[in-house]
């Protein structure tokens, strides 16, 4: 296998994206600043400042895919993105008051919904079932994790929507 082509454990899961519009294997994160010394946050430019100088660290990061599809004859292999751009993936959201975990779960949930609807839906609607069983509003989970397995049945993300609603209703102890 050349240096930069797409590792078989990856292709596989490429092509288990590709077959099932409900399972994506991409992931995202949400970074919540406090502030610091002097109650000053970083501004998105300086977030981005600071990560685009560290990216040199982590090649594949600034790559993309030559082909969008693995499998038969094709195998793709990471190649330089010319068109990267760190505002397209950093970005900056203020939360409506009282800016707590419930409105960052909502925040959240809408920008994946709104990306790629609606194959990260369920993923999302999961990290919200997720936060309100944290934050001990169980008959919320439960709506939530019905809504997502009645709406993506054939989601790989509902058997573990199950065992979620399973607990969430008392049926299995928390452990």
């Amino acid at each position: 296998m050349a240096a930069d082509q797409l590792a078989p454990l990856d292709a596989a899961f490429l092509e288990i994206e590709q077959s099932d519009e409900c399972s994506h294997m991409h992931i995202g994160w949400a970074m919540v600043f406090e502030p610091g010394p002097g109650g000053r946050t970083p501004t998105v430019q300086e977030v981005r400042a600071l990560l685009d100088a560290r990216l040199d660290a982590m090649p594949r990061f600034r790559k993309r895919l030559s082909h969008q599809r693995a499998g038969g004859l094709r195998w793709p292999r990471w190649e330089p993105d010319p068109g990267f751009d760190i505002a397209g993936h950093v970005r900056h959201a203020t939360l409506p008051s009282p800016g707590g975990d419930p409105e960052l779960a909502e925040r959240l949930y809408r920008a994946a919904a709104s990306r790629e609807a609606p194959a990260t839906v369920p993923a999302a609607e999961l990290a919200l079932a997720e936060l309100l069983l944290e934050r001990r509003r169980a008959e919320e989970a439960v709506a939530q994790l019905e809504h997502l397995i009645l709406t993506y049945p054939e989601s790989a993300l509902v058997p573990q929507a199950r065992r979620m609603l399973d607990q969430a209703r008392g049926a299995v102890p928390r452990t």
